[in-house]
């Protein structure tokens, strides 16, 4: 296993290490070539262990089939090895501690790299199960390196810099990169997995407008079992205060929509009269209009079976959503007496005494109430004592 150190800051006194990586070594009359590369201009030095460079060379087709990186490797290239190495960073102690309270903690005197680094002014620091190319980019951004930071990152990457940021808490070492990593990453086209790791992004980095669009369209677009399976499909640390605000958001939205249609079907099966058909007169007109009521509810309740929501949707609607439930709405057409009597000309727009109207509108309403989830409140409620500026 080769041991390489990449050079962040030439002066200084704490190694970071990261778990052994993999790099294709090419197999030839049992003669190994050396994969190292420099990255971002950064100098790379080797370093010895017991006097010599320790390797281990590992052949892919030997390797367990439960490794998936390595199986994925093995199947491009039957022939090829695999070299494990352990890539370390060369960083300053004074800037670590400047831009995470973490590290300050762990470096403070009383610990054990403390100690180590005031006995001999240098210490190392295992950093296990972290992303080392996250860990680059940030260190770069620490160290004042910003022409070896990359612009352009894809949305995995974005992701476990947004993680490294929440753990070690520096936020605001990314403060200046977030709008142009959020670009790259594109934000604009959202869905399945990519939808947890924006909400965690946005939250980490306070991206007010990424958060209210992609809860927004979780609120309209998804049943609460959807919701609940594409979270648990994650291992990010995502805030329950937000599951939990955007599980009521949603069931405020589809509760709206029962509301309004269980209101329709109750008005029109009070005594009052709602056709306000004038042709008739006397007690023949009243009888008429109660003729007409009653054809709109047989027609309201029929179109409600037909399109399965009656009995209507009860809270917590686990398997509903709001667009489901607006389309079965819109395909219910009453048709009221008048208009089956041709008491009203085909061209009007009345023909259910304005009830597809008022539905399509309340509908309409509805929808645009809805905002998505507003960061200044849930970090309000959900971490009082830290408040980061809102971009």
């Amino acid at each position: 296993m080769t041991s390489d150190t990449l050079i962040i800051d030439a002066d200084g006194d704490l190694v970071l290490s990261f778990d052994p990586e993999e790099c294709p070594s090419s197999h030839t009359d049992d003669t190994w070539t050396d994969a190292d590369s420099s990255e971002d201009g950064s100098q790379i030095i080797d370093i010895e262990l017991s006097n010599a460079v320790s390797r281990i060379l590992i052949k892919a087709t030997d390797v367990s089939p439960t490794d998936t990186s390595v199986e994925e490797f093995s199947e491009s290239n039957d022939n090829s090895w695999v070299e494990l190495k352990q890539v370390r960073m060369l960083v300053s102690s004074k800037h670590m501690s400047v831009a995470s309270p973490v590290f300050k903690a762990m470096l403070q005197a009383s610990s054990q790299e403390g100690i180590e680094l005031k006995k001999t002014g240098k210490a190392e620091l295992s950093l296990r199960d972290e992303d080392s190319k996250a860990w680059n980019i940030l260190l770069n951004i620490i160290h004042g390196r910003f022409r070896s930071v990359p612009l352009d990152i894809n949305l995995p990457m974005f992701t476990q810099i947004a993680l490294l940021c929440d753990k070690y808490q520096m936020h605001e070492v990314a403060y200046a990169f977030t709008p142009t990593w959020k670009m790259s990453a594109g934000h604009d086209s959202v869905s399945g997995e990519d939808i947890p790791r924006w909400i965690f992004i946005a939250w980490t980095f306070n991206m007010k407008d990424v958060l209210e669009e992609i809860t927004k369209g979780l609120t309209l677009t998804y049943t609460g079992n959807g919701i609940q399976k594409l979270f648990s499909m994650t291992s990010l640390p995502i805030p329950q205060i937000i599951m939990d605000e955007l599980e009521n958001s949603r069931q405020h939205a589809i509760a709206e929509l029962v509301d309004m249609l269980e209101y329709t079907i109750q008005r029109y099966q009070d005594n009052s009269s709602k056709c306000s058909i004038r042709t008739r007169c006397g007690g023949d007109r009243e009888s008429y209009r109660k003729q007409c009521d009653a054809m709109i509810l047989g027609m309201l309740l029929k179109g409600t079976i037909e399109q399965e929501i009656y009995p209507l949707p009860t809270k917590p609607y686990k398997e509903w959503s709001f667009s489901i439930l607006e389309k079965k709405i819109k395909c219910i057409k009453p048709t009221s007496l008048c208009a089956a009597m041709s008491l009203i000309p085909d061209v009007h727009c009345d023909q259910d005494h304005g009830i597809s109207k008022i539905i399509t509108s309340w509908i309409r309403h509805t929808a645009e109430e809805v905002t998505g989830l507003q960061l200044e409140s849930l970090k309000k409620d959900a971490s009082p004592e830290i408040q980061w500026p809102i971009r």
